[in-house]
């Protein structure tokens, strides 16, 4: 039939496609994303810099694992998509080569080391993108969770590596106090946007509006809270 349905339509490629920054700007995934960094922050400032760089590595292990399974779907894909496969591959071997790279000695080449692993993750996501658009419905399908859950890592990988940077500050127990002193207003705010969020499906338009920009600007004050830590 040359007619597509109302069903059909909303599950053409050019609408099934989220791109991972798309996942990324979602409501929920920033929430979850200052979740992960006030909590990152919690344990740095209890652990000696034996255990920080493993709870670092551990981070650093999930995202290698999540980025991987959205190699393998994408290698698995027709011939047809091969030519998206190829540099997703190649985004995902560079990806490794930042991820296991040994904790850097001076703050300088943490800082150096910290962006190497941030470009890697953004050159991965704009090839995932790429292959999405390349690969059958079936697949985009099963990349749009897989996309999901290494947004989720990506993420959670990025509080830590803010976090991690107290190892770095010769004064800890500084900002320690600092911390505390900011950490129940930090996780009231955090809880709040949860429970807003939980809400969200039955609030009316401009009510969503509204939240969203609050949790920009939450956002942006947990942000400027930890450069103030670290300065």
């Amino acid at each position: 039939m040359s007619n597509t349905s109302e069903t059909e339509t909303s599950t053409t490629p050019e609408q099934a496609v989220t791109t991972t920054q798309e996942i990324r700007d979602d409501v929920a995934s920033r929430v979850e994303k200052m979740d992960a960094q006030a909590a990152a922050m919690d344990a740095q400032l209890e652990l000696e810099p034996e255990q920080a760089k493993e709870r670092l590595d551990e981070h650093k292990r999930r995202v290698e694992e999540a980025a991987q399974q959205i190699n393998e779907a994408v290698s698995q894909t027709e011939v047809s998509a091969q030519e998206a496969a190829d540099p997703l591959r190649a985004a995902f071997e560079q990806l490794q080569v930042q991820l296991a790279l040994g904790w850097a000695e001076e703050r300088d080449a943490y800082e150096a080391q910290k962006q190497k692993i941030n470009d890697s993750i953004g050159a991965f996501e704009a090839e995932v993108d790429r292959a999405s658009a390349a690969v059958d419905q079936k697949t985009r399908d099963a990349l749009d969770g897989l996309k999901r859950e290494f947004v989720a890592q990506a993420d959670a990988l990025d509080a830590e590596l803010t976090a991690v940077e107290v190892q770095y500050v010769e004064e800890k127990d500084k900002v320690k106090a600092e911390w505390a002193s900011q950490k129940q207003a930090v996780e009231e705010q955090i809880e709040k946007f949860k429970a807003e969020l939980e809400a969200k499906g039955q609030a009316a338009s401009e009510k969503l509006e509204k939240f969203e920009g609050e949790l920009t600007d939450g956002v942006s004050q947990l942000k400027k809270a930890f450069t103030n830590l670290f300065s």
